[in-house]
């Protein structure tokens, strides 16, 4: 790289770091999104342990209070509200087919 490439790039960066990287987290607080992931480990000490498809990384979230009894194995949907980095803000809300778990089946 020359040195207007250089020059260009170190530009770059400092837009970003000084200006645009403040306003896309700004602009993404209140989005709220989701995806969808299979439950790979039941439901303890409030989460729910879910793993994205192409994905080996395990992840511990919480859930919706009708999702405690989520069957392993199950597809689900995780919210998430404001900031995708911390999974604070990841919610199991219901089954991939739009279904809530059943807390207690005979009744």
């Amino acid at each position: 790289m020359g040195i207007a490439g250089k020059e260009l790039a170190a530009l770059a960066q400092g837009l970003w770091s000084g200006f645009f990287e403040r306003k896309v987290r700004d602009t993404q607080k209140g989005m709220v999104r989701y995806y969808r992931a299979q439950v790979t480990a039941a439901a303890q000490n409030g989460r729910i342990t879910v793993k994205r498809p192409f994905d080996e990384t395990e992840l511990p979230v919480s859930y919706a209070k009708s999702m405690e009894g989520a069957e392993v194995g199950r597809q689900v949907v995780v919210l998430i509200f404001g900031e995708e980095k911390n999974l604070k803000n990841h919610m199991v809300m219901m089954y991939a087919d739009g279904a809530e778990a059943t807390l207690y089946p005979n009744g």
